[in-house]
């Protein structure tokens, strides 16, 4: 087989990393919600900016909780309704957001928990739970960690 000319990024997927092949990242990314890949020229290109992404996910968790907000918002604008709509999502809080319907609680109580101020963005979870109570098809929410479901939770209808 020839070498790759291209590398692919994956940022958001399965199992995040650097891929040789278009076919090796297709099977980090395809029916996997929120994914995120990217092709680069040249393998250094390519290393030098998952360490990028990396570096700046790990040093701003704040950016990253709101890129995983805003991925799962473009999802359900996205989303025609037709069938099932499963949502993945790194973040154990945000998971739980979704099973213990969080955000109508907090709206009730002016954006607050516990007596302190959220971080979650407000304008796009009041967004997400337009979406989430117009939809009529069921959506299975999932928490995973390195590829790997550790927690699911699907709506009923």
């Amino acid at each position: 087989m020839p070498k790759s000319s291209k590398y692919y990024v994956v940022f958001n997927g399965r199992i995040p990393g650097v891929y040789n092949t278009l076919e090796e990242c297709d099977e980090q990314v395809n029916d996997f919600v929120s994914s995120y890949y990217k092709d680069f020229s040249s393998l250094n290109e390519a290393n030098e900016a998952f360490e990028k992404r990396k570096k700046d996910d790990s040093e701003n968790a704040t950016s990253s909780y709101l890129f995983e907000f805003t991925n799962i918002l473009q999802i359900l604008e996205n989303d025609n309704d037709e069938e099932k709509l499963t949502i993945s999502t790194r973040n154990k809080n945000i998971y739980l957001m979704f099973i213990e319907n969080r955000i109508p609680k907090w709206l009730k109580n002016d954006w607050m928990s516990r007596g302190a101020k959220l971080k979650a963005p407000k304008e796009i979870c009041i967004r997400i739970n337009e979406y989430i109570e117009k939809r009529k098809n069921i959506i299975e929410y999932n928490y995973s960690k390195k590829g790997k479901v550790l927690l699911s939770h699907s709506t009923s209808i």
